[in-house]
């Protein structure tokens, strides 16, 4: 007997152990709900129809959902049961039920599950996987390189798990987290790579010094996290993003009419004519059309994933996505954007040099191409006058005065040239860095009276917000707080639960 109960509270310990390193910051329902571990530690509880509540007591961590119920567990230890409907809340005193997990994970083998909770044929070389009630994603690794695998559930009993390729090269995960809108990976050096699930684009962006374990993207934001550990999150920051989905890829691409600002800074009448970026080869005509589909199309857009270019779904279609990427490395090679894809342009991409995609790669006046144009736009947008061309993919006058004017205000030094350091502030989201009101002159021509070739006033049209908003609140919607039901002992009670 006294061995019986010594086994049993083994078992036990080993299942209190077990159960915290199976909690995530963020999960799904097969209903349509979707929670997550927010600013703060907040609970938000965003519901089919994408309206999001906010439990506003730190939560450590999310241990379940079932078809009615949340079950997480709040900063000071204790369990709760949230309905997803919102309308009450309890402590768990009882045993809970849980679902049939998707899959477990041990020793690099990813063992499925089926609907019925049956273990499937395991899937050897997974370093990483996580779930949603819609499919397993998992990093299998072969050599140095890592792909991002799909597994469409649920899975019938006795089926043969077969994934389908999503991302043909990642990093290595330390950790991978999903939610209906992409995959996040974080990988050493606090590298995050996130998928966008509709079209398969790739955002990075790095963390270097932030002690994080995990990050998620969700209804636009951005969140990462530290776990502890007794198995318990906590958000480090949370902060807005912008998903590039086909729309915002194209409109990278396609100048705005009504975009260019009216008032135009002066430039010197006797400026010399801009050179312009010739290709370093004579270009055949076009193997590789805009608009063709195929399995040529799909093996350059594979290639141009591999090298990193934003190209989005390996679909076989010769869309815009797929036009970007072709544009940005016929940039990367110095070759004139075309609509179409070369024999010798094919040539260098299939090669064992093709150039990386480098979004930082410097520019300078006379260049051309996708890479200008994006440049352009996020210029734009912050309301830095590109003179009446716009955003047309040529670094000329306009755009290198443009350029001065953003390295003054972000504090570089200006020479008019787009270098890695001038690009990654521009680019930086978070931290943007919108026109003054007053435009200043750089410092090396600053004399006592403003040149006539500087702008001396800031147009009065010129834009007062940048355009990419950081929300100040979470989330879009006015969240509605929780009942208020549920425990009252102790002062650190949700109120709101």
């Amino acid at each position: 007997m006294k061995k019986r109960c010594i086994t049993i509270l083994c078992l036990l310990l080993a299942l209190m152990t077990v159960l915290p390193a199976a909690a995530e910051p963020v999960i799904s329902s097969a209903a349509g709900y979707t929670a997550c571990i927010g600013e703060n530690n907040y609970l938000y509880l965003t519901d089919p129809d994408q309206i999001t509540k906010v439990l506003q007591t730190p939560i450590a961590s999310l241990d379940g959902i079932t078809e009615e119920f949340l079950y997480c567990t709040t900063a000071d230890g204790r369990h709760y049961e949230v309905r997803l409907d919102g309308t009450s809340s309890r402590i768990v005193t009882e045993q809970i039920t849980w679902p049939a997990p998707a899959f477990t994970l041990e020793e690099n083998v990813l063992i499925p599950h089926s609907e019925s909770g049956m273990q499937l044929s395991g899937i050897p070389n997974v370093v990483a996987a996580c779930s949603t009630p819609e499919a397993i994603y998992y990093v299998t690794t072969s050599g140095t390189t890592h792909t991002l695998m799909r597994l469409a559930l649920p899975l019938a009993d006795n089926a043969l798990p077969v994934g389908e390729v999503l991302v043909a090269s990642v990093k290595k995960p330390l950790s991978m987290l999903a939610t209906p809108e992409a995959v996040t990976i974080v990988s050493e050096g606090s590298f995050i790579d996130i998928i966008n699930l509709p079209n398969l684009s790739t955002q990075g962006t790095s963390k270097a010094g932030e002690p994080l374990t995990h990050a998620y993207a969700y209804n636009n934001k951005l969140v990462c996290l530290s776990l502890g550990e007794q198995g318990q999150y906590t958000v480090l920051s949370s902060e807005a993003y912008t998903p590039l989905t086909p729309e915002v890829m194209a409109a990278m691409l396609t100048p705005a009419p009504t975009a260019v600002v009216t008032a135009a800074p002066t430039v010197k009448p006797t400026a010399t004519p801009k050179p312009t970026k010739a290709p370093t080869v004579e270009e055949d005509d076009g193997r590789i059309s805009f608009g063709d589909t195929g399995s040529d199309v799909r093996k350059m857009q594979r290639r141009l994933l591999e090298l990193g270019y934003p190209v989005g779904k390996v679909d076989g279609d010769f869309g815009e996505n797929t036009l970007l990427a072709v544009n940005l490395f016929q940039c990367a090679i110095n070759y004139r954007n075309r609509r179409y894809a070369s024999e010798a342009m094919l040539t260098k991409l299939y090669s064992k040099k093709a150039p990386v995609y480098d979004p930082y790669a410097p520019l300078k006046e006379g260049d051309e191409g996708a890479d200008v144009k994006i440049m352009q736009t996020f210029l734009d947008d912050l309301g830095y006058s590109l003179g009446e061309k716009g955003i047309d993919g040529k670094y000329g006058k306009d755009t290198k005065t443009a350029v001065e004017q953003f390295q003054f205000v972000a504090g570089l030094e200006v020479t008019g040239e787009a270098d890695a350091e001038t690009l990654k502030k521009l680019y930086d989201e978070k931290n943007p860095i919108p026109n003054a009101t007053a435009t200043p002159v750089p410092p090396t021509e600053q004399p006592t009276e403003t040149p006539t070739e500087q702008p001396t006033e800031t147009p009065t049209e010129q834009p007062t917000e940048t355009p990419t908003e950081q929300p100040t609140e979470v989330p879009t919607e006015t969240p509605t707080e929780l009942p208020t039901e549920g425990p009252t002992q102790g002062p650190s009670t949700p109120t709101d639960l």
